[in-house]
């Protein structure tokens, strides 16, 4: 007798139920029973049948868990994953011991409920970071189980995800391609979205339009999530719409509209008390002093004072942008050397995709050359040059790009 018979025999007995009870109009009583004697297998449509009939998952038939044990297992699962802040040492350990709680489920999930769906997402994510390899077969099971049971909010964030491997690759149209996907799929049943998913949804789309520089789509969604932040007073992702449009400002030498954004996230700094948000609002009040009122001697005492006296918990891993500014303000005051010193060992940041963001790093190497050049290194102005040129090739063109070409005219030619 097969596990599967015995569990809905099992449960049938339980339940006071004869094989005709079972069976009732969707089975035969002699199917049922060769069922329960293991001398035949029920088809899917059969087995959700028997479950149904039974008021069980089908989970709870197939490996015998029932639905609070993985509700059990995934709230552990849960609990432990928030503690991956993915810059830890110990990141890796809990990584592992994810994966080692959830390997043995896999074979026997189904894709029937909210709780076996998300153990199955769970665990392709850790081994994707694991890997860097996803199942995109396994993970698409994933997407198409949640659309099932029509839990949309993770739908999205599964898309997301996919859209960030693309992104993080700097494939923006594969990734532009993917968002756009997720919300045609999303559509009809967008009531069922809540709002910040749809926040979501719309900042990745204006950072994706923005990074093919499609300014009119940038715009459109762009006033579709204020329209809702305003509309329901939502304070979620403002920032990060008023960092974005603040640099696009900057990156168009557009004053007024620079010191308005700049304005916004201030105040939303001021509001949150959040390190990582007043990390994020220090650097692009630098940024602005630096390419807006061109105050660079202010670029260097603003610098200190974040990192001496105001320095948050996450400007640590932003310190590469903070030293670029300061790198860039010593160029335009002509202290070459110190330029030089502050930048020459400058990488650029694993967190920055997006071309704005890379064109602005990309031309601490076009200040560097610029500084060998007038210190009459030509070799090492001439390598710095050609790699800050190279790298921007295929971005949209702005102030940064700009300054590149022009550097690299100065040099080259």
């Amino acid at each position: 007798m097969s596990e599967l018979g015995i569990r809905i025999k099992k449960i049938r007995k339980e339940k006071n139920l004869t094989l005709q009870q079972l069976a009732g109009n969707g089975i035969s009583k002699g199917m049922l029973s060769l069922i329960e004697n293991g001398k035949a297998q029920p088809s899917m449509e059969s087995l959700h049948y028997i479950a149904e009939q039974l008021g069980v998952e089908v989970s709870s038939l197939i490996n015998g868990r029932s639905i609070e044990d993985y509700r059990t297992i995934l709230a552990e699962i849960e609990a432990d994953s928030k503690e991956i802040h993915w810059t830890e040492e110990n990141d890796e350990e809990v990584i592992r011991s994810i994966l080692a709680r959830t390997e043995h489920l896999q074979a026997k999930l189904t894709f029937d409920t909210y709780e076996e769906i998300r153990l199955k997402e769970i665990y392709l994510l850790m081994n994707y970071y694991q890997s860097k390899k996803l199942d995109d077969t396994s993970f698409h099971e994933v997407m198409d189980g949640y659309e099932r049971i029509h839990v949309y909010n993770r739908l999205l964030r599964c898309y997301h995800f996919l859209g960030e491997i693309s992104f993080s690759q700097q494939d923006y149209h594969k990734a532009l391609q993917l968002m756009k996907e997720a919300e045609q799929r999303v559509q009809p049943h967008w009531y069922l979205v809540n709002q910040l998913s749809q926040l979501d949804l719309y900042y990745v789309l204006t950072v994706l339009y923005a990074a093919i520089n499609d300014q009119k789509n940038t715009e459109h969604y762009l006033q579709q999530a204020l329209a809702i932040a305003k509309n329901e007073k939502i304070f979620y992702r403002l920032d990060d719409f008023y960092r974005l449009l603040l640099i696009q400002a900057i990156s168009k030498l557009d004053k007024e509209k620079s010191m308005f954004y700049l304005h916004k996230l201030k105040l939303l700094d001021e509001f949150s008390e959040d390190p990582l948000m007043h990390t994020y609002a220090a650097y692009c009040e630098i940024h602005y002093v630096n390419n807006i009122e061109q105050d660079y001697e202010s670029v260097h005492s603003l610098n200190q004072a974040f990192f001496e006296e105001d320095e948050a918990e996450f400007g640590g891993f932003m310190r590469e942008l903070f030293m670029c500014e300061e790198a860039y303000a010593y160029y335009m005051q002509e202290d070459f050397e110190s330029a030089i010193a502050i930048s020459k060992d400058l990488t650029i940041p694993l967190y920055l995709n997006h071309p704005i963001d890379l064109s602005i790093f990309y031309r601490v190497f076009a200040v560097r050359a610029l500084c060998y050049q007038s210190l009459n290194n030509i070799e090492a102005a001439k390598r710095d040059i050609l790699y800050a040129k190279d790298g921007v090739k295929e971005y949209p063109q702005n102030v940064y790009t700009d300054f590149i070409q022009d550097a690299y005219v100065k040099i080259i030619n």
